[in-house]
């Protein structure tokens, strides 16, 4: 059974460590073997995640920095110093840093692409090596409010700014509209009060699947072959009705600026507090609204 977030009497997030470390293994986004490690830094500094870089201990750990999530096509990046990019779809992973993982190293490979699971897999198959911590993770509120952006091609928005009330956490208010009737809006709270029920949907909710109709059966032809892992973690229209694919659409909507959230609070022990409206946005536009708070 997967470890709940706990919180305590402040609303604080109580931090959960690894016991070891660990490696899963797996396909990636293409279907090519692929793992990642969740290394145990045996508290070297607790407050924060850490690249692994393989080389020797004294030098291996590097800080994970804000600077260093970008936006590529279609997808975000964790890039090391160089601007070379190191992980592919983080937010799968670094949506773990808002439940609590804390003061681990992670690394993939053979490449920068790690094996292509679910969120809420990749923290089923970590928690039997996890445990609560002795500490917290502190909210950190946003200071100033964000300025929605614009992407190219298609209108896309995403404005971060601080609770009108103060309150400590994550308040996200989400509209998509992909056309064909695939229209939907959605609020989730992720504080104290959270529902571990609409929290544990969206950890499992799939990737938005292609509406083309050639490129759906050249998946599935695919997906009968070497890419049967990838075909069953996207939510294809073609195969139920349109409310439930935009539900589903809209939670992996959410899933995104979770994890993007998260990989922006991988330095010390403080997670970014905010509000964020996402009017048909993305990976480009979160970024970009961001980097107005930087």
């Amino acid at each position: 059974m997967s470890l709940k977030p706990r919180f305590t009497e402040d609303g604080e997030v109580i931090a959960i460590n690894l016991k070891k470390s660990v490696t899963i293994e797996g396909r990636d986004f293409f279907g090519r073997k692929a793992w990642i490690t969740f290394e145990n830094t045996n508290g070297l500094g607790s407050g924060s995640w850490y690249h692994d870089t393989g080389y020797l201990r004294c030098e291996k750990f590097w800080d994970i920095l804000p600077e260093q999530v970008v936006s590529k096509t279609r997808r975000l990046c964790l890039v090391d110093t160089n601007n070379k990019v190191w992980m592919n779809h983080p937010e799968h992973i670094t949506i773990l840093r808002l439940l609590g993982l804390d003061d681990v190293a992670v690394s993939c490979g053979p490449g920068n692409w790690p094996p292509y699971l679910l969120a809420g897999e990749l923290w089923t198959m970590l928690s039997p090596h996890l445990e609560y911590a002795d500490y917290s993770l502190m909210w950190n509120p946003v200071v100033s409010k964000g300025i929605g952006t614009t992407q190219k091609k298609k209108r896309g928005e995403t404005i971060i700014s601080s609770h009108p009330n103060s309150s400590a956490g994550i308040s996200v208010y989400s509209e998509i509209d992909y056309g064909r009737d695939l229209y939907s809006v959605s609020n989730f709270q992720y504080d104290a009060g959270y529902s571990w029920e609409e929290l544990r949907k969206i950890l499992f909710s799939p990737t938005q699947g292609c509406q083309s109709k050639a490129l759906y059966w050249a998946a599935c032809l695919v997906g009968s072959m070497n890419w049967p892992h990838h075909h069953k973690r996207i939510c294809w229209p073609q195969e139920q009705p349109a409310e439930f694919t935009a539900d589903f659409f809209n939670h992996h909507r959410i899933l995104d600026i979770l994890g993007f959230l998260g990989a922006v609070s991988l330095v010390g022990n403080k997670l970014i507090s905010c509000q964020i409206i996402s009017d048909k946005g993305g990976h480009l536009s979160d970024v970009l609204a961001y980097r107005k708070l930087m």
